[in-house]
């Protein structure tokens, strides 16, 4: 099984701490460590629940640094709820532990479709 890689995390979730908290300059490095620490508290059951799932727990930091990337913007500010159910979606689909009907998952193939066009227009 894959060791959790600790310190990429915690500088991943500080990623999207200083991007949510963003507010034409770089908040204090006391307020991103303490915004980064809530982010870390709230999440951090993920790690044993994917492990548990004998998936490689690093999901937790790849699924942290695409929010970083993606969804991490000033208006979220220091809210952590919303930082919390994208991460659960996240994990869900990359995890998942839940049965799909047939109209549910046709979401999922939609997905599909946008890793797979993404994917493509990267491999150049």
């Amino acid at each position: 099984m894959t060791k959790m890689n600790y310190a990429e995390l915690e500088a991943a979730y500080r990623e999207v701490a200083k991007a949510t908290l963003w507010t034409g300059r770089e908040a204090s490095a006391d307020v991103v460590e303490t915004y980064t620490h809530k982010l870390m508290q709230r999440c951090a059951h993920y790690i044993e629940y994917i492990a548990g799932m004998d998936r490689d727990p690093n999901i937790l930091t790849r699924a942290v640094r695409y929010i970083a990337h993606t969804h991490a913007i000033p208006p979220m500010g220091s809210n952590v709820e919303w930082f919390a159910h994208t991460v659960e979606c996240l994990i869900e689909l990359a995890v998942p532990n839940s049965g799909q009907t047939v109209e549910s998952s046709a979401f999922l193939h939609d997905v599909q479709d946008g890793i797979s066009e993404w994917t493509a227009e990267n491999r150049s």
